[in-house]
């Protein structure tokens, strides 16, 4: 039983990292184009978003350590 929660708490802990990397990679090639004011506002709209989308994911690594540690 506590092998079966350890894992589901492990794969937990690998989509939050991913939901915290991907959006930082895609941060940096957007910041890293000559041309971000060329779309106007939706630029902006896009890295506010992902900003938030690695909060979430930031807030869900928390958890998932905060279970690890209590199952330890």
């Amino acid at each position: 039983m506590k092998d079966e929660k350890r894992k589901i708490i492990k794969s937990q802990k690998n989509a939050a990292l991913l939901l915290i990397f991907g959006p930082l990679l895609a941060l940096i090639s957007y910041s890293s184009k000559d041309d971000f004011d060329k779309y106007g506002n939706n630029n902006y709209y896009i890295c506010a978003c992902l900003f938030v989308i690695m909060i979430c994911g930031a807030l869900a690594l928390k958890n998932s350590l905060r279970k690890l540690k209590e199952l330890n």
